[in-house]
């Protein structure tokens, strides 16, 4: 029910009543339909403007000391409630990550000495340091006296040795070098009182053991050369030496002195390479003879007119054109020789 059907209904009571006690309240009725809408009553007068946030001193202006947050403007951002109750403690955050280190700081005065400690254990030495630049030489000392004079020394190895050289030739051929055949040859140094060595360039097949002889084959006929080095410790010599190499011969025959013409026919006198030639044929040139059977030592058997007797003389050697004379030689004639020796015949 609306308020203005309870003041009616209060008016009408109090209107028809006595003085009469009063009865008791009825049961309350059903409440009225609601009533039509009153007429808008007019629209009252707007209220005075309130006061802005910011505006301290309530004046309505904006003041520079009302700038709360000092950003040069003065609005809302200005506004400031009044402080809350303070809340409770939160709990401590993370540390957070060093900062740079600051600057140091300027030295403090020193503080007093303190008490000596006690000596501590020796340390180990150090590395030796680099050497030092050497200084410079100091001036000369003066002289010594002069030391007695020490004992004589013995006297070197090759003191008074005679250098070594080589004499005429540079070698000794013991016989006909023949190609093919193993021939001696002997240095033909000065002697020095020292044992000799010998070396060989361009000689390729020789037998050497020591000293001054050595033997060697030459494989084809005619000159050839080859040098000799020689050393006795001491001095060093060397010779080129050239050597005639006869072609191989081969063994024909031999014959006796005594098979010749008889001597009073006055023959012709032979040497041993024309009495082969004429016995055997071919040029005497091409003959070499021997008393020897098995080497070519170039001699042969004589008779001389007038001596007993065999001679032996070069196989090339004949005295005379006629076997009549005293002192005339043959090596093929009846005459003295008659010892039955014989002469060997080889040819080139």
């Amino acid at each position: 029910m609306n308020s203005s059907k309870v003041s009616l209904i209060l008016l009408l009571a109090a209107m028809g009543c006595g003085s009469g006690a009063d009865g008791k309240d009825g049961a309350a009725g059903a409440d009225g339909a609601d009533g039509a809408a009153g007429i808008d009553g007019a629209d009252g007068a707007d209220g005075e403007d309130g006061i802005d946030c910011w505006d301290t001193n309530g004046n309505g202006e904006a003041d520079e000391d009302e700038d709360a947050n000092g950003d040069g403007e003065i609005n809302a951002a200005d506004c400031a409630g009044t402080d809350g109750a303070n809340g409770e403690e939160g709990a401590p955050g993370a540390d957070g990550a060093d900062g740079t280190p600051g600057a140091d700081g300027e030295d403090g005065a020193p503080g007093a000495d303190g008490a000596d400690g006690e000596d501590g254990a020796p340390g180990t030495d150090g590395a030796d340091g680099a050497p030092g630049a050497d200084g410079e030489d100091g001036a000369p000392g003066a002289d010594g006296a002069d030391g007695a004079p020490g004992a004589d020394g013995e006297d070197a190895y090759c003191y008074g040795v005679d250098p070594l050289e080589f004499l005429e030739g540079g070698v000794i051929v013991a016989g006909t070098v023949v190609e093919g055949e193993e021939q001696t040859f002997t240095a033909n140094l000065n002697d020095t009182g020292l044992e000799v060595d010998l070396a060989f360039l361009d000689l390729d097949v020789y037998t050497y053991t020591s000293g001054t002889s050595f033997s060697a084959i030459f494989e084809a006929e005619g000159t050839v050369s080859f040098v000799i080095l020689a050393t006795d410790g001491c001095s060093f010599a060397m010779s080129t030496v050239s050597v005639d190499v006869a072609g191989a011969t081969t063994f024909v025959d031999s014959y006796t002195v005594q098979s010749g013409p008889i001597w009073s026919s006055s023959p012709s006198t032979y040497s041993c390479v024309e009495a082969c030639a004429f016995l055997f044929g071919g040029d005497a040139g091409s003959y070499q003879c021997s008393t020897e059977p098995d080497v070519i030592n170039n001699l042969s058997y004589h008779s001389v007119y007038g001596v007993s007797g065999c001679a032996t003389e070069p196989d090339t050697y004949k005295n005379g054109t006629f076997y009549n004379f005293s002192g005339a030689s043959s090596a093929f004639v009846e005459d003295n020789c008659t010892s039955g020796t014989l002469n060997y015949c080889f040819i080139d």
